[in-house]
């Protein structure tokens, strides 16, 4: 019993894990540029960090970023301006220049992909292209 509630605050914790990523590199982003001026030093420190802190799980960020940008592109996310989902999206992509497990994204993008246009679930095909490009 302890097992399985353990496993669901795991899943839980890892739905919650990319906008909070997102969240938290936009706060510090904007910290970088007002309180440090966007100095250089600062910013690979970050860089160096999030490179070390992303990738502690193995392939699963790469897995969750998969899974947040589909569901940001099917017909779910449709509440949003085709300016925001963009903007989230390339957001997701600044993140996932941290990620070793590249290749496990692109399984898991293509896998969701295929479903989205085989099911026409897609919320906009521009954000669809962009995401290929």
């Amino acid at each position: 019993l302890q097992q399985q509630q353990q496993q669901q605050q795991q899943a839980k914790h890892d739905k919650e894990m990319i906008p909070k990523l997102l969240a938290f590199k936009k706060n510090l982003d904007t910290i970088i540029s007002q309180s440090f001026q966007g100095h250089s030093d600062f910013r690979k420190i970050i860089r160096n960090s999030w490179e070390n802190f992303i990738n502690q799980r193995q392939n699963k960020p790469a897995e969750l970023m998969a899974k947040f940008v589909d569901h940001q592109l099917q017909t779910g996310a449709r509440g949003t301006s085709e300016q925001e989902l963009e903007d989230t999206l390339a957001r997701v992509m600044d993140i996932f220049r941290f990620v070793n497990g590249k290749d496990v994204f692109q399984a898991f993008y293509k896998k969701d992909l295929a479903k989205r246009l085989l099911l026409n679930t897609s919320a906009s095909e521009d954000a669809e292209k962009s995401m290929i490009n």
